[in-house]
């Protein structure tokens, strides 16, 4: 969407207040179901770490701390928010 239509559009959806950065976090989550936090920074980068603490206050995922990392899954509220089950 282009940035001048964006406030028209934002108020079609519900997940308009996820970044596009936040969502490709959760999205790589989904996949995996199951991530380490460092494997995702050689991905996407140092803000991860800033993604992950956003993710985890909004209640989407939630982290366990192994070793020098954590482990990234999804909450129970991620599968009720965007309508999938935890398959």
């Amino acid at each position: 969407t282009k940035t001048k239509y964006l406030p028209y559009v934002r108020k079609l959806t519900r997940h308009a207040e996820l970044s596009h950065s936040l969502l490709r976090v959760l999205s790589i989550v989904a996949h995996y179901r199951e991530v380490r936090q460092a494997d995702l920074v050689k991905v996407l980068g140092n803000r991860v770490y800033e993604y992950v603490k956003k993710l985890e206050e909004m209640g989407f995922i939630k982290t366990e701390k192994i070793s020098s990392t954590k482990v990234i899954k999804l909450t129970k509220q991620f599968e009720e928010y965007f309508g999938v089950s935890g398959e």
